[in-house]
């Protein structure tokens, strides 16, 4: 539900799949998806590396808490949650430039619409998407493109 750890965007190498967590350092895990091995940087938000916990190894240093039993809650822009049976705070608008919602966690700043919920629409050349939980609309043409074309999934792009 709140899961608000920074992950690496890229593999950092290879790996039989089998699910394994590891911890780097004490703020630094990595961990076997698919084949490829990502890192998480659990110090980025305050928490430490943990890997005998099962489902991450990403946990927080406060008092102790019920993962399923306790609801994240905000004061201000500061989100308090349960990861690793511990309480961690991360300040939403200062780490991922983003707000806090009351029982969610840290959500896009804007409110018009929530990704991926979000459809992207076409009209003419104009495509209108979702951005940071608001609306926006760019014109395919000032790209370079001739136009804009809608998919059935809710997709959209600009087009030559």
């Amino acid at each position: 539900m709140n899961n608000t750890t920074p992950q690496s965007c890229c593999g950092l190498s290879t790996c039989a799949d089998r699910g394994f967590i590891t911890c780097k350092t004490a703020t630094q895990e990595t961990y076997c998806s698919n084949g490829i091995v990502y890192g998480v940087d659990c110090g980025a938000v305050g928490q430490v590396c943990e890997p005998l916990y099962s489902g991450t190894g990403c946990r927080g240093t406060g008092a102790s808490c019920e993962v399923n039993g306790t609801v994240a809650t905000c004061k201000g822009t500061v989100l308090t949650y349960c990861s690793g049976f511990q309480l961690t705070t991360t300040d939403c608008a200062a780490t991922f430039h983003t707000r806090c919602e009351a029982g969610t966690g840290c959500v896009p700043a804007g409110t018009t619409c929530r990704p991926p919920l979000a459809q992207e629409t076409c009209s003419g050349a104009l495509l209108t998407y979702c951005f940071d939980g608001n609306s926006a609309t760019i014109d395919c043409t000032t790209l370079g493109f001739r136009g804009c074309v809608a998919a059935r999934s809710g997709t959209a792009k600009c087009t030559d």
